[in-house]
């Protein structure tokens, strides 16, 4: 994985490279694993993901992932609660397929200025490098 990506979209920012969440001026460090399960979540483009995909990427050739998937699912929605109420629900449960970050969810605070970058780079999480600051 490219190690600077990042995605930013209505002022909301995921930075890979710091595993940390944005918005508002609310920072909110995650764990690896989260850092991951979110990655992968952004990179589907507001598509599904599939337990299966979501463990074979983060816990390959570990037994016994499922629960810990449901932990990291748990503690994600907690941190984007943190940055501003209702924000976990962009993180969707799919009943018995998977997960999907819904970006609609993701609204622009009248205070800043819309700065949206989504894009897909050829790398498969999707992500862009991150700007400096």
């Amino acid at each position: 994985m490219d190690a600077s990506a990042c995605f930013e979209l209505n002022g909301f920012k995921f930075n890979r490279t710091e595993n940390t969440v944005e918005k508002s001026g609310v920072v909110v460090k995650l764990t690896n694993k989260v850092s991951e399960v979110l990655a992968l979540l952004l990179s589907a483009n507001d598509e599904g993901v599939t337990r299966d995909i979501l463990l074979q990427e983060v816990w390959p050739n570990r037994f016994g992932a499922d629960e810990s998937l449901s932990r990291v699912i748990s503690d994600l929605r907690k941190k984007l609660e943190l940055l501003e109420p209702d924000l976990s629900s962009a993180d969707e449960t799919i009943p018995k397929r998977g997960y999907k970050f819904d970006t609609s969810i993701i609204k622009t605070n009248p205070n800043e200025t819309v700065s949206v970058k989504k894009s897909t780079l050829s790398n498969r999480l999707g992500l862009h490098p991150c700007s400096e600051k």
